[in-house]
């Protein structure tokens, strides 16, 4: 049956197709023909590859053949530049942050000067130890709560046994003043470099903190 089909086809489209494809097999059935094209398409894949190498390497071919050292890809340069482009950000970044805190920590310190609310340290030397006193002076027209004082101590400078880092002095009212004294064992650590601030809440319920004032070595 199958070959019924075939032959129902080359009845059909045989007249047509014998003239076209009998002549080209016909000469692809000689041996000295079937070279020559052989030949020729391989010839023609290697000078088309041959051009495609040439421009696309001949700038690097003539680096080399001129003895230039600028063989870098031309790429390199946009990153470069990218590359600065984000350094410039960031530092523009950290500026304007800077800037801001700056100008944060002025508006704060205005408006605890502004307060009224100051500190003050009195420093004594004991048999064994160190007596911090630190005094918080309310004088604004209202009360003051939640007031907290924390030392920040440098090393070789410990709280005593029974004494604590941070102590807490509670409300405050307006005209008054309230202490607390801190007991230190000095272990070869540097005064001078005691720090600490006293933290507490205004009347209009915003924090607001104060550096502790610097401490005399003389004092000792």
């Amino acid at each position: 049956m199958l070959q019924t089909i075939w032959d129902q086809l080359d009845e059909i489209f045989g007249p047509i197709l014998h003239p076209i494809i009998d002549p080209i097999f016909t000469a692809l059935q000689d041996t000295t023909l079937r070279a020559m094209l052989l030949s020729s398409i391989i010839w023609s894949c290697l000078v088309i590859g041959g051009l495609i190498f040439i421009v696309h390497e001949g700038p690097v071919l003539l680096n080399l053949i001129s003895g230039s050292t600028q063989t870098l890809p031309r790429t390199i340069a946009p990153k470069s530049t990218t590359r600065t482009r984000q350094q410039s950000g960031t530092a523009g970044l950290h500026r304007a942050i800077a800037e801001r805190s700056q100008k944060e920590g002025k508006e704060r310190e205005s408006h605890i000067q502004a307060s009224g609310v100051k500190v003050t340290t009195k420093m004594k030397k004991l048999r064994d130890a160190i007596s911090l006193q630190v005094t918080v002076h309310n004088g604004s027209d209202s009360k003051i709560d939640m007031v907290v004082v924390d030392l920040d101590l440098p090393a070789g400078i410990d709280p005593a046994i029974g004494s604590f880092r941070m102590q807490r002095l509670g409300s405050i009212p307006a005209g008054q003043a309230e202490s607390k004294e801190f007991l230190l064992n000095l272990r070869g650590g540097d005064i001078s470099k005691l720090g600490g601030y006293v933290e507490f809440l205004g009347a209009s319920y915003e924090v607001s903190k104060i550096s502790l004032p610097a401490v005399e070595v003389e004092a000792l």
